[in-house]
């Protein structure tokens, strides 16, 4: 995938390019990483914190992450059984942040 964003370099952060990106792929944002060389870009790094200069190109390596479909009902299950040992282990996951369930509504 080879993308050109178009991102104000004084504002714009790590979460606001993998919005961009995830809009343009419709997956979600949550799926995403980038890297920079080797180092993983975190949400809420300032673009203009990597020496980027407005107009100019940077060229990012975008990595997604398939989902672990049982997470969600796992964490699900865990908090509403009380097993907090078992939730915090659930958070780090991969699951799908818009996992609903029935009883939800």
């Amino acid at each position: 995938l080879v993308a050109a964003l178009s991102l104000p370099v004084s504002s714009a952060t790590v979460e606001s390019a993998k919005r961009c990106l995830a809009d343009e792929q419709r997956v979600s944002p949550y799926s995403l990483l980038l890297l920079k060389g080797d180092r993983v870009l975190h949400d809420g790094e300032a673009l203009a914190s990597m020496g980027l200069q407005a107009g100019g190109p940077v060229e990012l390596l975008l990595v997604r992450l398939q989902f672990n479909e049982e997470a969600g009902r796992e964490l699900h299950w865990h908090a509403w059984h009380g097993d907090t040992s078992a939730v915090d282990t659930a958070l780090r996951a991969p699951a799908r942040p818009d996992e609903r369930h029935e009883e939800d509504g």
